[in-house]
């Protein structure tokens, strides 16, 4: 049985060499977002997309991109810090949602 699984991984490895790397262009995703993209910033190209072109709400996307940011600047993720009443300045007038975070809470940068 290893010997037959060591002649398959060859003559697969056989046939990609000939036809080339046909998987690499094929992209397929299950998703259950109505909208997506994926580009690649070194080929400057689009590699999938799904309804790219329809406007949303970016509420998702500056969730996102706080994500990003945070994870760009903030060296230990799970250092603890404590929630000030400086951290829900405006969010209460802005009728904000707050999650469970509440004044005084101790919480890492990752919750």
């Amino acid at each position: 049985m290893k010997c037959m699984k060591k002649y398959l991984i060859i003559i697969f490895a056989i046939v990609i060499t000939y036809i080339g790397t046909p998987l690499v262009n094929a992209i397929e995703f299950n998703l259950d977002s109505k909208n997506a993209i994926l580009y690649n910033l070194d080929e400057n190209e689009v590699l999938y997309e799904k309804d790219s072109k329809e406007k949303i709400s970016i509420a998702s996307m500056t969730k996102i991109m706080t994500a990003i940011v945070a994870i760009e600047h903030i060296d230990n993720l799970d250092d603890v810090i404590t929630l000030t009443w400086a951290d829900f300045n405006g969010l209460v007038e802005a009728n904000a949602s707050v999650a469970w975070f509440r004044y005084g809470k101790k919480v890492t940068y990752r919750d």
